[in-house]
């Protein structure tokens, strides 16, 4: 009998925990360094003017990106580093493990958005040609495009 009613109170106790609602936990942005380059898989040519983008979570801040311009390879030309801070303020899940980052920045030419497609975690076998894609845009058009 004590049998019977432990084995009854174990159901409906679990019954009672499986009608709890989770709370969905909150998409995390992976830290890292990367190099863009203008086409996905694009190879070197011992001269090339790329970006940099590092992705960080900081401890005031928040998540952001910084981006900057420079020149890979052994060539005597000089490039603008132009560097830039966006605030990442919302990182949605695209599905498949890909997650996509948005974020903004106020720069001297004006308001700029940073869109970061990233499938570092992606858990599909389909093939895509990047890890990441940044988009950039201005309030009017898009203003640079990058891949790792």
């Amino acid at each position: 009998m004590k049998a019977l009613l432990f084995a009854l109170m174990t159901v409906f106790s679990l019954s009672a925990m499986a009608q709890v609602p989770t709370v969905p936990t909150k998409l995390n942005m992976l830290p890292g360094a990367f190099i863009l380059k203008d086409e996905p898989r694009a190879p070197s040519t011992g001269c090339d003017i790329v970006s940099r983008l590092i992705l960080d979570k900081g401890t005031i801040m928040g998540d952001f990106a910084y981006l900057t311009d420079y020149v890979d390879g052994f060539c005597e030309i000089y490039v603008n580093p132009n560097p830039r801070i966006f605030t990442i303020s919302e990182t949605t899940s695209i599905g498949c493990g890909s997650v996509k980052h948005s974020g903004t920045a106020q720069l001297a030419n004006g308001f700029h958005t940073i869109e970061i497609i990233d499938h570092r975690t992606r858990l599909c076998e389909d093939l895509i040609p990047f890890l990441l894609k940044v988009t950039i845009k201005n309030n009017r058009e898009v203003v640079q495009v990058g891949f790792h």
